[in-house]
């Protein structure tokens, strides 16, 4: 299995040592704003339809065929549209299920088609899936902007924990080629995957695709970041009230021995570095932990282990 080196995660906070329990986000809560949000495609085709359309080439033993042939065989319907000038009595055309107002043209109406599976895509993400951002990456920038500017934490886990075969983390692609909602001809794609029009008319969407949480733009890939995605609602605890963002809080518990030890940053006070070793110290299921602390000297960071 394709699992890397090192786990790490930076936080500002120590609560996982009481209960073992982390926050998986969703994807509005992340600090990406084009996180998990699809692109928009009226009229053309995406590199995930072209894909798509080739894998079912290659099934029915059509091998080489160019992007041409694919769009034409496999991508485009068949039949004429009830358009603006070839049906102009049925125009302006009213479909209450999207907007009060009248369209005026096809085209008009298929954006807002997509438009709304694009805000159903969201929605449903936000309401199904929680993520966990871990990282390789041991970074001066990572510790400044998820670790409390250098007063929190770095976590190393165990990329070998048995936990990680179970829930395995999938490396992010960084591209600024987003998973597209495409609509071309009154077809419907999300991912390469069709959708059923009239779904989204009644404000469902049947699926998600995976790579919509596995892609973040280019200048994000100094974060090295990989994700374990669960559905929320198979999370362990559920505190009372919400974040900052008027979110639901969803904690999972990941193992113990999952965990590898904490670097305190070397912002970090003293208080706060003795309780942690206390509760440490006092619970044997943490025996195992290191922890280590980085100070700032003449030459440069350092770290150095810490003991109660």
């Amino acid at each position: 299995m394709n699992r890397p080196d090192r786990l790490l995660k930076y936080t500002p906070s120590l609560k996982f040592l009481d209960n073992s329990l982390f926050r998986f986000s969703q994807p509005t809560a992340l600090n990406d704003a084009y996180e998990a949000l699809p692109g928009l495609m009226v009229n053309a085709y995406s590199n995930d339809d072209l894909a798509a359309a080739k894998a079912l080439a290659v099934r029915d033993g059509h091998h080489g065929m160019s992007d041409e042939q694919l769009v034409e065989l496999f991508l485009t319907p068949l039949g004429q549209r009830m358009d603006e000038k070839s049906f102009p009595c049925l125009w302006p055309f009213h479909e209450p299920a999207l907007r009060n107002e009248p369209f005026e043209s096809l085209d008009e109406y298929d954006r807002a088609i997509a438009e709304r599976a694009v805000e159903l895509a969201k929605a449903l993400a936000n309401r199904t899936l929680g993520i966990f951002s871990l990282t390789e990456s041991y970074h001066e920038t990572m510790w400044a902007h998820y670790a409390d500017d250098h007063r929190g934490v770095c976590i190393a886990f165990d990329p070998q924990h048995a936990y990680f075969a179970t829930n395995r983390p999938e490396r992010i692609l960084y591209t600024n080629e987003p998973i597209q909602v495409t609509i071309n001809r009154g077809w419907v794609r999300f991912g390469g995957r069709t959708v059923d029009k009239k779904s989204i008319l009644r404000g469902e969407l049947g699926f998600l695709p995976k790579e919509l949480f596995l892609r973040k733009q280019i200048p994000w890939q100094y974060e090295k970041e990989w994700r374990i995605t669960k559905s929320l609602c198979d999370a362990n605890e559920i505190p009372a009230g919400s974040d900052h963002m008027g979110l639901e809080v969803y904690l999972f518990e990941i193992p113990t021995h999952a965990i590898s030890g904490i670097t305190f940053g070397w912002r970090a006070d003293d208080t706060s570095i003795q309780q942690a070793l206390g509760v440490i110290e006092k619970n044997q299921r943490w025996k195992h932990l290191w922890v280590r602390r980085r100070t700032r000297s003449l030459a440069g960071v350092i770290e150095e282990e810490v003991t109660g």
